[in-house]
């Protein structure tokens, strides 16, 4: 019976064996060949006038929480000047006084439109960093090779290079097949509620209803992935949803310090976020994440990809291996992030109150509401009130990767940068996109720039700033894929 048994086990793991082998090696390359294209020579014009958009300070809220308008006029002013065949050809609106919405009217009127979302605005500088940055970061200035600025990173490269991009199409006489719109929006980095949500209302009353939108969300990088040399676009095909919760700990028995209470109003609701943050919703490979992983294993050496091609054995293992990094961690769960606490007035006063702030985001295929459920068992006490945030976006449905868009967009990255795989994957941060879901079942979010060395920390950061050749590639890609657009339509009609 022993030896039968032995036979038997021995027979299970050969047999298992032979399918994890076999998984491996017919884990095909998923990246399309096409042949790179030679890079067209662009304007010096374009880098100043990039520059120069830099200069005006579109905050989407200063440190008073005043809104200043002044800044988006004159930006508006200064696209009308500075492209005057886009306000010659194109038509151009604005929306709830401040957002733009152009649209390039195409030859054929039964084509789904392109949607392509940009945005204004910028976040402050803090006043405290402004010693730490090498160049003033309002002055658009150009020096050793790079267009400083706050936005040239986030996002006013995407709404110009469009611009460039388009301007000189026009120069050429092109003419798309399908309109082509490009939403600007005015208040992103706070929530969009002003600009791309009354944007995309305006698009779903028309009943406009898109190929395809293209917004931001991943980059180009290199050394950032683990195990993995190669350049990697990553395209965004899904963004994680927002709650905010705030927690209230409300007429507790005050007092004197020298005399406390065995539960003070800050160690209950202290205990109730230390229940979050130790019990927190479960790790899962979602879809974006399967479809990461379909992508990006066959370009990995032979160990990564034998795991990566045989997720039905070592699904559990990469759960292990990339939660303990915080970014591995935000594309496998639900988050739970403590962000405010507010408490006490005096050091030698027992506070009756306490109130917390806690931010999660949303993995695909769970939902606002079971994030709340979820944090009102683990809580389990009924001193903490539990009061939803105002704003509540709820995880993005998942974009095709076998779709028009997800190709062409793919075959453009391709052209530009030949050693580059492109990879889908979960942006785990907000864009405008999450307003245009009634306009359209696939959107991308991408920006077509290769980051350097610290460029991630830049975003919203100290010393904002972009290459003029990473600037110029951006114009060309966008030049390349209106145009790619447009093939793919003539060789699919």
């Amino acid at each position: 019976m022993v030896k039968k048994l032995i036979q038997l086990l021995l027979g299970i793991l050969l047999f298992h064996i032979v399918i994890v082998l076999f998984n491996t090696f017919t884990f095909k390359s998923k990246q399309i060949k096409v042949e790179s294209l030679p890079p067209f020579e662009v304007n010096n014009s374009a880098v100043q006038n990039f520059a120069s958009t830099l200069a005006f300070k579109t905050i989407s809220q200063d440190e008073d929480g005043q809104f200043h308008p002044e800044a988006f006029s004159a930006l508006r002013n200064f696209l009308k000047s500075t492209y005057p065949l886009i306000d010659l050809y194109l038509q151009r609106e604005l929306i709830n006084e401040y957002s733009l919405l152009y649209k390039w009217k195409g030859k054929n009127p039964d084509l789904n439109p392109v949607i392509f979302i940009a945005h204004q605005d910028v976040v402050p500088v803090e006043s405290t960093t402004l010693e730490k940055w090498k160049v003033a970061p309002f002055t658009g200035e150009v020096n050793h090779q790079y267009i400083w600025g706050r936005g040239s990173l986030d996002m006013k490269v995407v709404l110009v290079s469009l611009m460039e991009a388009i301007e000189q199409l026009l120069q050429e006489n092109y003419q798309p097949e399908r309109d082509i719109y490009l939403a600007f929006g005015h208040d992103e980095e706070i929530g969009g509620e002003n600009g791309g949500k009354k944007i995309a209302e305006a698009l779903e009353k028309r009943g406009i209803m898109a190929e395809f939108i293209m917004d931001e969300g991943g980059a180009m990088s290199q050394g950032l992935i683990p195990n993995i040399d190669l350049p990697v676009a990553m395209v965004g095909i899904a963004e994680k949803g927002y709650l905010t919760l705030e927690l209230r700990v409300e007429n507790i028995e005050g007092g004197h310090a020298a005399k406390p209470t065995n539960e003070t109003a800050i160690g209950i609701l202290s205990n109730a976020i230390v229940k979050l943050e130790n019990n927190q919703m479960p790790l899962k490979v979602s879809q974006p994440l399967r479809e990461l992983v379909t992508a990006m294993g066959p370009e990995m050496p032979f160990l990564e990809k034998t795991v990566f091609a045989n997720l039905w054995l070592f699904e559990g293992f990469i759960q292990d291996f990339y939660a303990d990094d915080p970014g591995g961690n935000a594309v496998l769960r639900t988050t739970v992030a403590p962000t405010i606490f507010q408490s006490g007035l005096q050091d030698n006063i027992l506070p009756t109150e306490a109130r917390a702030t806690v931010n999660f985001r949303i993995l695909p295929g769970e939902t606002a509401e079971e994030v709340l459920e979820h944090a009102k068992a683990v809580i389990a006490d009924k001193r903490v009130k539990i009061i939803p945030g105002s704003f509540v976006a709820e995880p993005s449905p998942v974009s095709s990767t076998q779709s028009k868009g997800f190709k062409t967009i793919s075959k453009t990255i391709r052209q530009h940068f030949p050693e580059t795989v492109v990879v889908p994957f979960l942006v785990i941060g907000g864009t405008d996109s999450k307003h245009f879901y009634k306009v359209t079942k696939d959107i991308y979010r991408f920006l077509p720039v290769k980051f350097g060395e610290g460029d991630l920390q830049r975003i919203h950061g100290i010393n904002e700033r972009i290459s003029i050749e990473a600037y110029k590639q951006c114009i060309r890609f966008y030049y390349q894929l209106i145009k790619n657009i447009d093939e793919d339509e003539s060789n699919n009609p």
